[in-house]
């Protein structure tokens, strides 16, 4: 247990290293799926930029786990835009991806 306990205090700045740059991209495609910790049911999140990818197992699949990696500026666009890893098309209109 101590090896694993040195091996998560050496990788920390690394870590958050990684999570800036995360929150400096342009275009971030989250996404998260169940993951049994201890026998309950918490959230692997997945963060994927062009550059990096960044994983975070949290306790829940909300907004507030989100913002835990995106940012504070995800706060204070909150009720302005939603989280999408694909772009929303017009209604009627095919993605732009699909033409």
């Amino acid at each position: 247990m101590q090896a694993l306990h040195r091996v998560a205090a050496r990788s920390t700045p690394t870590y958050h290293a990684l999570v800036v740059a995360v929150r400096r991209s342009p275009v971030v495609a989250p996404d998260e799926t169940g993951w049994k910790v201890g026998g309950r049911l918490w959230w692997l999140w997945v963060f994927i930029t062009r550059d990096v990818t960044v994983y975070a197992i949290q306790p829940g699949r909300g907004y507030v786990q989100a913002a835990a990696i995106l940012g504070p500026p995800l706060r204070r666009r909150r009720r302005a835009r939603r989280l999408s890893a694909v772009p929303q098309a017009p209604p009627g209109r095919a993605p732009s991806y699909l033409t």
